[in-house]
């Protein structure tokens, strides 16, 4: 004998990725962040993103040399950082004559530090940024 379900409506309020307002079901942030076709479009998320910039110098006023932005949702942010920050350059080593290349920052660790970023931003701000930055030798990940 079949359980009962909850209907796929129940199912969404219960993951709190729809709210009931006015009589009519509405995405709540989460749902908007996580499966929302363009989140940024409203006001509410429009600054849920990650800018991604490289700086030429030893410090962010020496000018910046190259500015990417991580929008979609939250899963393709992170995405979009992860490619954006492995696209800045590896290291080389050579062994004997051949040469060997490594991401700056591994990559399994990249990754988590944008995946924490993106989970623990503080979305009761509207204007609250994230940010995915390279300077000199430095890689900072860091929201404010």
């Amino acid at each position: 004998e079949e359980e009962p379900q909850p209907s796929d409506e129940d199912d969404l309020r219960n993951a709190r990725v729809v709210a009931e307002a006015d009589g009519a079901l509405h995405p709540t942030l989460y749902g908007l962040m996580v499966f929302g076709k363009s989140p940024q479009m409203h006001p509410q998320t429009g600054n849920f993103w990650i800018k991604c910039a490289a700086y030429a110098g030893a410090d962010r006023a020496s000018g910046d040399i190259l500015v990417g932005d991580a929008k979609g949702r939250l899963v393709e942010q992170a995405q979009r950082a992860l490619g954006w920050m492995e696209a800045l350059g590896r290291t080389e080593t050579y062994d004997d004559i051949f040469r060997q290349e490594r991401p700056l920052i591994p990559r399994k660790t990249l990754r988590e530090a944008l995946v924490n970023a993106v989970a623990h931003r503080d979305y009761a701000l509207t204007g609250h940024l994230t940010e995915c930055r390279n300077v000199g030798q430095s890689t900072m990940i860091c929201g404010y």
